[in-house]
């Protein structure tokens, strides 16, 4: 799995609206960024945080 897929299926999802975010912000995040809100993301989601609501609420 790439980074690329995970950009697009965000893209391609409602996550792309409950987080907020424009096309233009997905296309110029940079990778430091791209890494830190993927690896919160996961940490958030694997620690049992299920809810992309939560998730979304916690690292907005």
């Amino acid at each position: 799995m790439s980074f690329e897929w995970i950009m697009n299926s965000i893209k391609n999802s409602e996550l792309k609206q409950i987080l907020g975010l424009s096309e233009e912000q997905i296309e110029n995040f940079d990778l430091d960024e791209r890494r830190s809100f993927a690896r919160e993301s996961w940490d958030l989601w694997n620690s049992g945080t299920k809810s992309i609501e939560e998730i979304s609420a916690m690292l907005g």
